[in-house]
């Protein structure tokens, strides 16, 4: 018959408890990143001229209640004109971003901005 020593049970348990932990945090990831998905795919309002980028991304992240994060190599401050009435959010992103020579990425349940590659 099998003999477990306590040791032998506070690892199993240990191994089962991060397999849990990993499980959980995988499901919640890709949860949060079909949610940002599906809000890429729904009608957004833009309306700005010469605004600063984080504004605009502020005003995005709270209207669609999505994280919109900007890289560390953008600069905030760029001024952002843009007017887009019942497109996508994801086509106004597509079109507002190039000329500023940036485009968008999704990332750990984030819409993140970032140079663009050449």
């Amino acid at each position: 018959m099998f003999r477990f020593t306590i040791r032998d049970v506070l690892w199993l348990t240990v191994v089962v408890g991060l397999a849990v932990a990993l499980a959980i945090q995988h499901q919640q990831a890709s949860a949060a990143r079909q949610r940002v998905i599906a809000e890429l795919q729904k009608p957004t309002t833009i309306d700005v001229i010469q605004m600063p980028l984080t504004d605009t991304m502020i005003y995005l992240s709270m209207m669609h209640r999505i994280p919109v994060v900007l890289a560390d190599e953008v600069d905030q401050d760029l001024p952002v004109t843009a007017k887009h009435s019942g497109v996508p959010l994801r086509t106004a992103l597509e079109t507002t971003l190039p000329p500023l020579n940036l485009e968008f990425r999704i990332k750990d349940g984030c819409i993140l901005i970032e140079p663009r590659r050449r």
